[in-house]
């Protein structure tokens, strides 16, 4: 299958991500195929630091989605 250059190379790249409070540890969790795909990578569940990282050292913007679970849970 033929990808086009363009598609691989779009301006606007993002990542979408939430984050979720697990015992007192903010995690960050991936929201979005892409960000999925960069945990595969990293052979992890959520996103460390080092590979935020090196996602925005390859031009990605983070966009942290807000969680629908409310704060007395």
């Amino acid at each position: 299958m033929l990808v086009s250059l363009k598609s691989v190379f779009k301006a606007d790249k993002e990542i979408e991500v939430r984050l979720v409070n697990v015992y007192g540890e903010t995690k960050v969790y991936p929201a979005c195929e892409v960000a999925k795909m960069f945990a595969r990578i990293a052979k992890t569940k959520t996103l460390t630091d080092s590979t935020l990282d090196n996602v925005k050292g390859m031009g990605y913007r983070i966009r942290v989605l807000k969680d629908a679970t409310p704060d007395f849970l």
